[in-house]
């Protein structure tokens, strides 16, 4: 690690030993008033094929500041995580040179009613040539409910059963850049103005150790995000990225070897609906008032197609 990277203030955490700690920090911290700042030291193994920080490695170390700044900022430790609400994607993380870089995740915490609410950020900066100072870049920003008691149980409706054509694995991922890791979805169809994707098994690990499982599910969220995506290929023919999310809630952990599917449904507004379940309808996870930002440059029609065919066939 390159001590020189680490922004001033910021030390090393004295965290109990912990396997997934030492295979993706060291973390730091640092007090600014009262408000506890998280930060790590973001390296090539943190990113996706495009050098980009993983979205999902953001969403476990925010879930991971909101547990640390709770016990710190208030010293209390029942609570629990519920929702995130108002969660936008401001900017990508990108990174040059196979460079590290510093990201810094803030939450600021406060009482409401019997809950707290922390709302978070996550930034970046970067030294340009002709700079006197660093710019500083926010590339997340989201409002995240703690909760004392667990949610309810969710049910929706049973998830269509494929049909001819359906997008496979290999049409998906020919189109998402998604290292292994994150290829979440391995055939994907529509049933009415529904897309509905069956979830990968047996995925290689999205962190290390696996065991130690995190407080949220980011995986599932990505599934999500993945589904919409896909039906907005298969409808308007571009591919697009995450912009903001109104709620996501984590309903409770996926039962072990669970079938799951991912279902997104377009709003009349422009944004999605979409939820996690299992075979019989239970909800794992929600996200409502998903949007996206479309990219500028056109999909070629090979990649196009087999996707539209099962969007739209």
């Amino acid at each position: 690690m390159n001590a020189a990277a680490i922004p001033e203030g910021f030390r090393p955490l004295n965290l109990p030993r912990n396997p997934f700690i030492e295979a993706n920090g060291p973390l730091h911290g640092r007090m600014d008033g009262e408000q506890f700042v998280l930060g790590f030291l973001c390296e090539t193994k943190h990113c996706n094929p495009m050098m980009v920080c993983h979205g999902g490695m953001m969403a476990t170390l925010a879930d991971m500041l909101l547990l640390l700044a709770t016990n710190i900022q208030t010293g209390l430790g029942q609570f629990r995580l519920t929702v995130s609400l108002d969660v936008d994607f401001l900017a990508p993380v990108k990174f040059y040179r196979d460079e590290p870089r510093t990201l810094t995740l803030a939450a600021v915490i406060s009482p409401d009613g019997n809950d707290l609410v922390a709302h978070c950020t996550l930034s970046a900066s970067r030294m340009l040539k002709g700079d006197q100072a660093p710019r500083v870049t926010k590339h997340f920003t989201g409002r995240v409910r703690l909760a004392a008691g667990a949610p309810r149980t969710q049910r929706a409706a049973r998830p269509a059963l494929a049909h001819p054509p359906a997008a496979t694995h290999g049409d998906i991922y020919r189109v998402f850049f998604h290292g292994p890791a994150y290829q979440v979805i391995d055939e994907a169809w529509h049933s009415g103005r529904t897309a509905v994707a069956r979830l990968a098994q047996h995925l290689p690990a999205g962190h290390t150790p696996e065991t130690d499982h995190t407080t949220t599910e980011p995986r599932l969220a990505e599934a999500c995000f993945q589904t919409a995506g896909l039906w907005e290929i298969g409808q308007a023919g571009h591919v697009a990225l995450p912009a903001h999310a109104d709620l996501v809630s984590v309903v409770h952990r996926p039962k072990p070897d669970a079938e799951l599917f991912a279902v997104a449904h377009p709003t009349a507004d422009g944004c999605f609906d979409c939820q996690i379940v299992d075979r019989d309808g239970d909800v794992v996870l929600r996200v409502d008032g998903y949007r996206t930002i479309g990219v500028d440059s056109p999909l070629p029609a090979d990649l196009q197609q087999p996707i539209h065919a099962a969007m739209s066939g």
